[in-house]
């Protein structure tokens, strides 16, 4: 039986292994701490037998147009070997349960069109594309030669 552990301050040690168990990244406590202590963001790990074996984490940012809230689910994540066992699942719907105790009206994420099984599984999770014509562009701020400081 998994348990749903939404990350704190005090639950660095648990962020950093999760870091490197799914980025192959080594993050300083310091660092981690700072990123939970922050009351925007948002990390949910799955644990089975003390292992970590998921995780989802997103923002909760605040429109500037009216006095709502959305949540960007930025990624979720479940080791392959566990994967269809109803881990995502349970991550999603915890992560939808905690944007709606924040008072938020949409989550939202990303995804590729050709990451077939996520799209999927978004859609059996209720998730609706609001169009085809939606896209995402990434900027790289260190490298970009059209970036013309103002």
């Amino acid at each position: 039986m998994e348990t749903l552990k939404q990350l704190r301050p005090e639950d660095y040690k648990i962020g950093i292994d999760a870091a490197k168990i799914f980025y192959n990244n080594t993050i300083s406590a310091e660092r981690m701490q700072h990123f939970l202590a922050d009351l925007h963001n948002y990390l949910v790990v799955a644990i089975i037998d003390e292992r970590i074996v998921g995780f989802v984490f997103g923002y909760k940012l605040a429109s500037w147009h009216n006095d709502s809230y959305e949540f960007l689910l930025y990624d979720i994540e479940v080791l392959n070997e566990c994967r269809r066992s109803g881990i995502g699942t349970k991550l999603i719907n915890k992560f939808k349960s905690i944007a709606k105790k924040e008072g938020c009206q949409e989550l939202w994420l990303p995804t590729n069109k050709s990451n077939r099984p996520a799209v999927e599984f978004y859609e059996r999770m209720g998730g609706k594309q609001k169009s085809d014509d939606d896209m995402l562009f990434f900027f790289n701020l260190q490298d970009d030669e059209n970036f013309k400081e103002s």
